[in-house]
């Protein structure tokens, strides 16, 4: 018969938490590989017919279930001081209610208010504004692409430069800065002052700077097959082709 020869080699890695597993249930798709820089022996095929196309990443097909399933915990609901007027707040509760009433988002978890460092409960939208980068991030290289409305002009180079800066603030989850079980937001300016921040306080600071220079940037919220919680920017427009 024919010899077969089995190998152990480390070909790339794939990272999905057991908090993920345990609140989807299921985690079901094809994912890409983190593969390290160089893998000696082995070559990848390129994404197109073209020679100097890049090479195509690794893709690895994942079904992952627990069984017996595990029954979900409730969100904790903390009660907090409000700091809106009392009409906004019971409005807010009530299209809650009726969104996550649909068939379609009965799963979705809606946020209108939230809690802020001082305790406070807080209309979310409030803390999606414009904001301008710092000094030194805009490159100021004169190719105009978008006006914000402080006057500040960008080009495409300026929005990878605020995507970069923004990634550059650590990260680090909500019960190691704050020890509470409630979903705590701070503000940029707070998250500027810890120099850290977990991935919505990411998520708003780039929303806002985007903003802050004329891009229609939206700040979407969600759960991701890799995480829980996951948080977003959203742009609109030809201006932003990232």
């Amino acid at each position: 018969g024919r010899a077969v020869s089995t190998q152990r080699r480390f070909l790339g890695n794939l990272k999905i938490p057991v908090s993920s597993v345990y609140r989807s249930q299921v985690i079901e798709g094809v994912f890409q590989l983190n593969v390290p820089p160089a893998l000696l022996g082995y070559t990848f095929k390129r994404g197109g017919d073209n020679e100097d196309s890049a090479p195509s990443t690794p893709l690895l097909s994942v079904y992952i279930v627990l069984k017996p399933s595990l029954m979900v915990p409730k969100t904790f609901q903390e009660t907090v001081n409000t700091g809106e007027d009392d009409a906004l707040v019971r409005y807010s509760q009530k299209w809650s209610k009726e969104i996550v009433s649909l068939n379609m988002l009965h799963t979705r978890g809606i946020k209108c208010i939230v809690s802020t460092t001082s305790g406070l409960s807080v209309f979310l939208p409030r803390f999606v504004h414009p904001l301008s980068p710092p000094p030194g991030v805009l490159s100021g290289d004169g190719k105009k692409v978008l006006e914000g409305p402080s006057g500040a002009c960008c080009g495409e180079a300026d929005l990878r430069r605020m995507m970069r800066f923004v990634s550059l603030i650590p990260a680090a989850p909500e019960w190691v800065r704050f020890r509470r079980r409630q979903d705590v937001w701070p503000t940029c300016r707070e998250m500027m002052d810890v120099c850290t921040g977990d991935h919505e306080e990411h998520a708003l600071l780039l929303c806002n700077f985007f903003l802050g220079v004329g891009v229609d940037a939206y700040m979407v919220l969600g759960a991701g097959m890799r995480s829980p919680r996951a948080a977003l920017v959203l742009t609109r427009g030809a201006a932003l082709a990232l």
